[in-house]
């Protein structure tokens, strides 16, 4: 038999993992990334981008993410 717990865990709840036993994570997702794949195909979220009051553009951290199917928004 094999057991697979993770299926049933949304984006959130592996986000909230990794943050709460401080597991190490690529620094990309950092940097507006919810999900990576080749440097062709990846892009940053748009749904994570934030204009700042000057127009400039930051990005929120993939576990403010509020839809977790966005996850993949960053994907061509």
């Amino acid at each position: 038999m094999r057991i697979n717990p993770l299926l049933d865990w949304t984006y959130q709840n592996v986000w909230r993992t990794i943050r709460e036993f401080n597991i190490p994570y690529c620094p990309l997702y950092d940097q507006g990334y919810s999900s990576l794949g080749s440097v062709d195909n990846t892009t940053r979220n748009p749904a994570l981008v934030q204009i700042q009051p000057d127009g400039t553009e930051s990005y929120l951290a993939p576990d403010r993410l509020q839809n977790d199917l966005c996850e993949r928004e960053g994907r061509l």
